[in-house]
């Protein structure tokens, strides 16, 4: 199973973090792992200092409203939880939604990630998603697409 963590990072960091998203993974990366209660806060305090709050609501409409088109497959939504399973159950999503990140895992092939990506996508332009296993990650648009639309 595949693992992200979706944040919308602030449009200036954004802009001024592109081609250095090694950057920002180091950030997370640390963030998520600093076992020490003192450099802990300090990272998270980082993180939230870059990242903007989720529009949680907005996504969720979204999505489900998406979702229900999508013919071979089943939407349970609960809370701030969404799942996302195909009939024959080979392909497993879930993407929960909290104010600061979104938590999507995945399995089977990647058809249900870009589901809810191209969604994501939609609602701000600067998602970021963290593979914390590979220890990697991207911009859901990139940004060079960004910047060519906006001249």
């Amino acid at each position: 199973m595949r693992r992200y963590d979706l944040y919308i990072i602030d449009d200036e960091v954004a802009r001024d973090f592109f081609g250095k998203e090694s950057k920002l993974n180091r950030l997370f990366q640390a963030a998520f792992y600093e076992k020490q209660s003192e450099e802990r806060l300090q990272l998270e305090r980082q993180v939230n200092y870059i990242t903007k709050t989720i529009p949680m609501f907005r996504i969720k409409t979204l999505l489900e409203r998406a979702l229900k088109e999508v013919s071979d497959y089943k939407l349970d939504s609960k809370d701030w939880e969404l799942t996302l399973r195909s009939e024959d159950s080979r392909r497993v999503m879930c993407l929960q939604l909290d104010q600061k990140k979104c938590v999507l895992w995945s399995s089977g092939d990647l058809l249900t990630e870009t589901l809810i990506f191209d969604k994501l996508r939609e609602i701000d332009p600067y998602f970021l998603a963290v593979d914390r296993s590979n220890e990697r990650c991207g911009w859901l648009r990139p940004i060079k697409t960004l910047r060519m639309i906006k001249g």
